[in-house]
């Protein structure tokens, strides 16, 4: 099989997958705008082909990038990004180059019919003039979330008032987004693969949830059956298979209609891997490489049973903790499975330094992140 990887360089841990796809067999090929100098060796080893673009953000360049792939290895089987931010751009080329050819109103009838399977979901809409969009917003409130597809003008984010959605509007052609309705709560990181059966049904081979806190913090969370029956539901019309990510919200208090407080509340769905400290949250909690079972495909995967729980929790070098590094250390010591400075690239949501812990429940991770967390302005995060 052929894979592309935009962006293959960031973020610097994600060689994992690249090497992983690698040692499956197959073809790993790169398009970035980074020197591959740059790339640490494991990368640069993984790779079977690079090719360097001027600007990420030039959709023709990297069309004909991969239109050189094309001819030079033949049929493209998935095209991929572990940067959050190429994931529009990923999702265009995928439609141009792996999927086949579906009209923007056939991709909005299979999300519309995969959210109606699942319960406690946001008000949605199909958007097609500003007077729409501005009619929704008039009926749910803001903020409200924006997602875009088949269309290179526009991002996903969130909007936060009417100003801003007309402008972010302004000659983009009909039919090109949703508006999901967005809900007061604590962020919700829901991460997971999925497989077919032999009757290509879709198969959670795992998922986890983790609650983000405001420092750069999660935890994992218990899921339901009916909450997996729920992901399940949403998976199987709006991804392909591999990882998947879910946007989502724990309500902090009720919402007529919606759900009770506590609930968990999707927002948004898309096929790409977790980030490397979240996926490595996810091999504690299910005791595997997920990377490699990922890599060797969907004949290889069989359901995985969670075995526990996990937590990152976040430190940052312009603040004093009440527990120094070495008591943390001795504290976790026994379930403590990584700490290491974050890289660069990292800083701004995850701090200077990460610690990644594991636990018997959701109580005991909130325990340890605080242990971590603690400093002597506050008594606490």
């Amino acid at each position: 099989m052929n894979y592309i990887f935009i962006s293959p360089n960031y973020p610097a841990g994600h060689w994992r997958y690249v090497a992983a796809l690698r040692n499956a067999g197959h073809n790993v090929l790169g398009i970035g705008d980074a020197g591959d100098e740059t790339f640490s060796p494991e990368l640069r080893g993984s790779l079977t082909e690079y090719y360097r673009v001027g600007d990420l953000h030039d959709y023709d360049s990297v069309y004909r990038a991969c239109a050189y792939f094309v001819g030079r290895y033949g049929r493209i089987d998935d095209i991929e990004s572990l940067n959050w931010y190429w994931v529009d751009l990923v999702e265009t080329l995928n439609l141009e180059f792996t999927a086949p050819h579906i009209t923007v109103e056939e991709h909005y009838a299979a999300i519309a019919a995969a959210y109606s399977a699942a319960e406690k979901l946001p008000p949605f809409t199909v958007v097609s003039s500003t007077r729409k969009a501005t009619a929704f917003a008039e009926e749910h409130g803001y903020p409200l979330l924006l997602t875009p597809a088949a269309n290179k003008r526009l991002q996903r984010g969130i909007v936060h008032d009417e100003a801003e959605l007309r402008r972010r509007l302004r000659g983009v052609a009909k039919n090109s987004f949703l508006l999901y309705a967005q809900y007061s709560g604590e962020p919700v990181s829901i991460d997971g693969l999925c497989a077919p059966d032999e009757e290509d049904n879709a198969v959670l081979v795992a998922v986890c949830a983790h609650v983000c806190t405001d420092d750069g913090c999660m935890y994992a969370i218990p899921l339901s059956p009916e909450q997996r029956k729920n992901i399940l539901a949403l998976v199987e019309g709006t991804v392909a298979c591999g990882f998947f990510h879910i946007d989502a919200v724990r309500l902090e208090s009720a919402v007529k209609g919606v759900g009770h407080k506590g609930d968990i509340v999707f927002n948004d769905i898309f096929d790409a891997p977790p980030h490397e400290y979240v996926v490595d949250c996810m091999n504690i909690e299910f005791d595997c490489d997920l990377r490699e079972l990922w890599a060797k495909g969907s004949d290889r995967y069989e359901p995985l049973e969670q075995k526990g729980y996990a937590a990152i929790a976040c430190r940052r070098f312009e603040r004093s903790y009440r527990n120094a590094h070495e008591k943390v250390l001795h504290r976790l010591a026994a379930k403590l499975t990584m700490h290491t400075l974050t890289s660069e690239q990292d800083k701004a949501q995850f701090g200077d330094y990460c610690y990644i812990f594991r636990g018997e429940n959701s109580a005991e991770l909130r325990r340890g992140i605080k242990f971590i967390t603690e400093d002597f302005a506050h008594g606490g995060n």
